[in-house]
C-alpha cells in the first residue's frame, strides 16, 4: 500500500533570484506479503515469514529537493544553483529490524555563455563534504552500504560550432 502527498512550489522573487521546492511525504506498507509461503525445513516447521503490516524496506518516509537561482544582472550569461536534497528515513530490512537514518547534502551548480560558442559549466556535489549512504539494506543477514559521492568537482566547456 503506498499513500501519502506531494507538494512542489515555485517562485521568481525577482529577475535575479528564482526557488523551486519539491517535497513527499509517503507511507508504504505490505499488505500482503508471505516470504517462502509453502517451504519448510527438513523438520517439516514452516519457513514462511509474514511481513504484512510491515514498513517496506528502503522505502523513505519523505524526499526534498529545494534550489535556489541566481541569475545576476551584472554577469550576462552566468547562472548558478544551489540545491538542497534530503532523504528520510528508512527500514533496512522487510523485518523493519533496523533504520537508516536518511541524509542531506547540498550541490553547488553554474552555467556561464562566455560567447556565443562557448560555455563554461561547473558543479560541486556533496559541497559539504558529509558520509552518508546512497542506499542501506540489509539483504542475506548482512548490511550492505551504497556509498554517497564525497565532494566532487566538475568543471567543463562546451564549444558549438
Amino acid at each position: 500500500l503506498h499513500k501519502g502527498i506531494e507538494l512542489s512550489l515555485n517562485n521568481q522573487f525577482n529577475d535575479q533570484f528564482e526557488a523551486f521546492v519539491a517535497i513527499s511525504k509517503s507511507e508504504h506498507e505490505y499488505d500482503d506479503y508471505v516470504l517462502d509461503a509453502g517451504r519448510e525445513d527438513f523438520k517439516g516447521n514452516s519457513k514462511a515469514k509474514d511481513f504484512s503490516g510491515n514498513t517496506m524496506k528502503m522505502a523513505p518516509d519523505y524526499l526534498l529537493n529545494a534550489r535556489l537561482v541566481y541569475t545576476p544582472d551584472y554577469l550576462t550569461g552566468f547562472t548558478s544553483t544551489i540545491e538542497v536534497k534530503s532523504v528520510g528515513d528508512y527500514y533496512m530490512d522487510d523485518e523493519n529490524t533496523k533504520e537508516y537514518e536518511g541524509y542531506t547534502i547540498a550541490n553547488l551548480k553554474f552555467n556561464y555563455q562566455l560567447t556565443k560558442q562557448l560555455r563554461l559549466h561547473g558543479r560541486v556535489i556533496n559541497l559539504t563534504d558529509k558520509y552518508y549512504a546512497q542506499q542501506a539494506e540489509i539483504s542475506y543477514g548482512k548490511e550492505r552500504y551504497a556509498p554517497g559521492a564525497q565532494r566532487t568537482v566538475y568543471l567543463g566547456f562546451g564549444y558549438q560550432f
